[in-house]
């Protein structure tokens, strides 16, 4: 079940929001592959440097970092339990290290390095 709304949506100490979206489907029978898409933000109480404090605001809302979380094999009667075990389970591996101060200043700057290197199209010459 592919939804626009996330299913949980957590406000970080240092300003990052982490949104969890649930992607699963049905593959075989009454098995379900379970997804969960987790996306990091900045909201507008992240605390920058003035020096990215401009380029915050104009990336407020945009996702600067995605983790995709995956269980095969989850019979319909689970399905519910394993999207909350997949979330707290993300949370206690990872949640130390995205609440860390500087988290927010770390990924925007990531993000924006590997923006700048996306290619650009090749125009050919007409």
């Amino acid at each position: 079940m592919v939804e626009n709304t996330p299913v949980c949506e957590k406000l970080l100490n240092n300003g990052l929001c982490l949104r969890f979206y649930d992607q699963s489907n049905r593959y075989y029978g009454d098995f379900h592959r379970v997804v969960i898409s987790v996306e990091a933000v900045l909201s507008s109480q992240s605390d920058l440097p003035e020096e990215l404090q401009g380029t915050a605001s104009a990336l407020h809302e945009t996702v600067i970092y995605r983790k995709g979380l995956e269980r095969m094999g989850v019979t319909s009667g689970r399905l519910a339990v394993t999207v909350d075990e997949l979330i707290e389970d993300f949370l206690a591996a990872s949640g130390d290290y995205l609440c860390r101060r500087d988290m927010p200043e770390l990924l925007l700057k990531k993000y924006l390095t590997e923006k700048g290197r996306r290619r650009q199209p090749i125009v050919v010459g007409r």
